[in-house]
Formats: structure tokens, sequence, C-alpha cells
């Protein structure tokens, strides 16, 4: 009876091991491609437009590294490589987003290649079916920002790292790869930078064999790594204070309370149930923290957490949730790792389990992607408001001049910052029998609606403004 039992649990993981990986990698790849791709034609939204903007064809080089600085809280190699790509092929909605959907598509054999180094073909395996229709990852592939392509570059700087340290041969391939993938993770984002200098420091105490070369070309990479962000601070951070307008530094100070909790777990992992089984894969693997495949997964996930939350605990928020993206390789990895530790001899009903959970996150991405219609706004305007009296206020004309020009919608439009700014011009407007609608990139607060008007609702963040003339509206 107990050889019998046992000679089905071998069949039982049979399949598992005869599944040839390659096409695995490449059917989740092809999957994620087509899902991005399908998705990549919705309107630009606000930050996308300013990406566009920023990196238009017509400026020079110069100008689009200086405007990646002064303007946004990135460092400027993604805004360099969207320049050269809208030079090449144009700014269509897909093509602007094409960096995006291929830093995602071949971030699936990094995370592949990252979890065979940590663990087995097994969890390597279940971690691309899970990262490859992961809402997280998905929605960020389409949007022309360079959140995808900070996290290929942080998977393969991982993956490279840990090779160097395992192999103990001191290979000098593999240290360079380390240090070209790790310089361009921290020239993507800067939280980048803090996730190399933890890579960094676990380098120096973990690297058995370190000779000249070794230091020589760490200091190299040292003077490379700080050169970008001691300009920006020089420059920027006391010059010009930006910390008070940059996105990086403008996040709402009480995201602080329970960030990880009640903000980055959910909009990471999406789903309940998902969020459930992460938390046993964490407690398995601080239980099981004696394991060096362990240590590496939890160095490199909870360090960098743990060093921004406290810095925004000390000085100022800057927590959201994008900017730790990073993070979601390891998270899936962890996770493979404790379904593959638990159910051992049944590797069959863990990867009908992650296939089934993954399909229950993915049937929410078209909740989760939410696209603001620019586009739609754009074109209901020239259906609708092309009349010789009417005059379009929006906020900063980045954000709408690309649907304007697209479309040939000619209209007269005046651009502010605050719709409190242009108070005297929309009273003349209104006063001279002018209509006047403001369309917002975002929806207006209470600080952007003086009491002197009205503001009604036309379309999707589409307003028009009225002068109250009623003593009891404007009291």
């Amino acid at each position: 009876m107990v050889i019998k039992q046992t000679m089905i649990l071998k069949n039982l993981n049979m399949p598992a091991e005869k599944i040839p990986a390659k096409y695995i990698v490449l059917g989740c790849a092809f999957a994620s491609f087509c899902i991005s791709f399908y998705y990549s034609g919705v309107s630009l939204w606000a930050d996308e437009l300013f990406s566009v903007a920023k990196t238009n064809p017509s400026i020079s080089l110069y100008e689009v590294i200086k405007g990646a600085s002064l303007y946004d809280s990135w460092p400027p190699l993604y805004y360099i490589l969207l320049h050269y790509m809208q030079i090449a092929f144009g700014n269509a909605e897909q093509t602007v987003r094409l960096i995006s959907i291929a830093a995602n598509v071949l971030c699936i054999p990094a995370v592949y290649l990252l979890s065979l180094k940590l663990y087995s073909k097994k969890e390597a395996l279940l971690s691309c079916i899970f990262f490859s229709l992961s809402p997280f990852a998905l929605s960020y592939s389409v949007e022309a920002r360079g959140y995808s392509l900070f996290l290929l570059f942080s998977v393969y700087s991982m993956y490279f790292l840990i090779k160097f340290i395992d192999e103990n041969k001191n290979n000098k391939i593999t240290l360079l790869s380390y240090f070209i993938f790790a310089l361009l993770c921290s020239l993507t984002h800067y939280f980048g930078l803090i996730l190399v200098i933890f890579q960094l420091i676990y380098l120096y105490k973990f690297n058995a064999k370190k000779n000249y070369f070794f230091y020589f070309s760490a200091a190299i990479f040292l003077c490379l790594l700080f050169i970008y962000p001691a300009l920006h601070f020089d420059k920027l951070y006391f010059k010009q204070q930006i910390f008070q307008h940059n996105a990086i530094f403008a996040s709402d100070t009480l995201n602080r309370n329970f960030f990880i909790v009640k903000e980055l777990l959910p909009d990471l992992l999406n789903s309940f149930e998902m969020q459930i089984l992460f938390y046993f894969a964490l407690v398995y693997h601080i239980f099981k923290i004696k394991n060096k495949s362990n240590i590496y997964v939890m160095f490199f996930m909870l360090m960098p957490v743990f060093f921004v939350n406290l810095y925004a605990y000390l000085f100022m928020s800057f927590l959201h949730s994008r900017y730790f993206i990073f993070l979601l390789p390891l998270v899936y990895i962890m996770t493979a790792h404790f379904l593959c530790d638990i159910l051992k001899k049944y590797y069959p009903v863990a990867l009908l389990f992650v296939i089934s959970i993954t399909a229950v996150q993915f049937i929410e991405f078209k909740n989760f992607k939410i696209s603001y219609d620019d586009r739609n706004n754009v074109i209901f305007i020239k259906n609708n408001l092309l009349q010789p009296d009417t005059f379009v206020a929006h906020s900063k004309s980045y954000y709408i001049d690309y649907y304007f020009k697209k479309f040939d919608c000619k209209i007269k439009r005046i651009t502010f910052f605050k719709i409190s700014e242009l108070k005297k011009t929309v009273t003349i407007l209104l006063n001279s029998k002018k209509d006047v609608y403001v369309l917002y990139p975002f929806k207006p607060g209470r600080a952007d609606m003086p009491v002197d008007f009205n503001f009604i609702k036309i379309n999707d963040k589409l307003y028009k403004l009225e002068a109250k003339t009623d003593k009891k509206e404007l009291s």
C-alpha cells in the first residue's frame, strides 16, 4: 500500500519535472505582451502627457535631461530613451508606451532567472505565472513612465549580484554585469539608488574574494553612481528648493501611518486572497531565515522598505506604492517558494492553485487600470464647443496640448496652475458673455474652486464656469 501511494505521488510530480521551462516562460511573456499591447491604445493620462511633452523630438537632449531634473522626481535615463523613441517612431499612444511594454515582457525571463538562482525550477515557473498576469505590473506596462524599466533593471541587478556572490570564482564578467544593471537601475529611479546602496552593503559584506579588480571596479562604479544625484541635489534641492513642489516629496503625510499594510501590499497584490497568501509566506520565511536564499529575499525586500519608511517618519513623506515596484518579483518568488515547500509532493496542486489565484487577480485588472480619458474630452470639445465666444482653460499646457494638436482642435485656450490665479481673466470673459470651460487633468479640489464661480460638470474632467449672482451663494 505504501509503495502504491509513493508511486502515485511520483506520477503526480512527473509533469512538474518534465515541463519545458522555455515554453512556459515564452508563453507567459507572450500573454503579457498581448494584454499590454491591447490596453496600450487607451488615452494618455496626466503624467504620461508630461513624459511625452518633456521628451519632445523638437527639443535638445540637454533640455530633456534638464527637464527631467527640474520638473520631475526621476533621473534622466527613461526620458532620454523616450526622447529617441519619439524621434524614431513618432508619439502615438502605443509608440510612447513601447519601452514600458518591452521592459515588462523582458522582466518575465528575468524573474525566472532570479527565482531559479535563489531556489529551483519549480519556484521559477510559479513566479513567472504570478508575475506575467500581475495587475500591478501590467498596469504600469501600459504607461509612458519609467516604472517597468526600473523594475527590469532592479531584477537583473539582484540576479547578477546573487550570481556573483554564490559563484565564489570572482567572475569579472558577472561583477561588471551587476555594476552595469545597478547603474542603470539608479539612473531610472531614485529608489533604485536606495536599492543599490543596500546591494553594495551586501556585496562588500558577503563577497569572500576581494582583490584589486574588485576594489578598482567598485570605486569607478561608486563615482558613476553618485555623479548625477550629486549634481541633482546641489543644483536643485538646495538652490531652488525643489522640496516644495517635487512630486516625490509632495505625498500626503498621513500616508506614513501603516503605509505597508494599508496601501503598499493591497496595491502590489491587488486581491485579498493574494495578500493573505503572502502574509503566510512572509511568516514562513522569517521562521526559515537561516536559509541563504531566504536571507537574500528578506534583505532586498525589507531593508529598502524599512529605510524609506524610517526616513518618511523622521523627515517627510514620499511614499507611493509605484516607487516600490521592484519588490513585486521578490513578493512572488517568496510566495512561490512557500507553496512549493508546503506542497513538496504535490507540485501540480501548487501549480493549479497559482493559476487559479492569478486568474482571480487578472479578472480585477480592468477595475485596477483606470484611464483618465483626456482624449475623449478633447474630441468632445472639438465636436461640441468650437464656437467663436468659447474659451477653454486648462492646467499646465503639456497635459492637454498633445490631444489638441493631434485632433487639430483649434479653440481659444488659457493656461493656469490654480484657477484662482485666473479670477480676473475669467470674470472679464464671463462679463463679456463668453463661455468658459475648465479642463482638469485631475479632479478640482476646493482650493481650485473660487467662491465667485459655479462649476458645472459637463464631462469627465470638463467643467463649465458660471458667475455666482445670488448673494446667498456668494456667502
